[in-house]
């Protein structure tokens, strides 16, 4: 099955497309425009699920493993310093 989104942005232009629809006898739903609140919210989900994702259960934390050999040549970036 394939999907085509089509956003519009008036009601006339909306008519057109859903006779179009219905001559051609394809499946369609209308769905609501979200607020930007909404899509952000959508996205932060989405890369929660993918972080849980990326890691295994039986992983163990960044804070458990030891550090062998420090870099002398580390310098962590400090905000306002070039």
């Amino acid at each position: 099955m394939r999907s085509l989104i089509i956003n519009i942005d008036t009601d006339s232009s909306l008519r057109k497309i859903m006779e179009l629809v219905k001559k051609l006898r394809l499946k369609s739903k209308l769905l609501e425009q979200e607020t930007p609140e909404q899509e952000h919210n959508d996205w932060s989900n989405l890369g929660i699920q993918n972080l849980a994702n990326a890691y295994k259960s039986d992983e163990p934390d960044i804070d458990d493993l030891l550090l062998k050999e420090p870099n002398p040549e580390y310098n962590p970036w400090k905000k306002g310093v070039l």
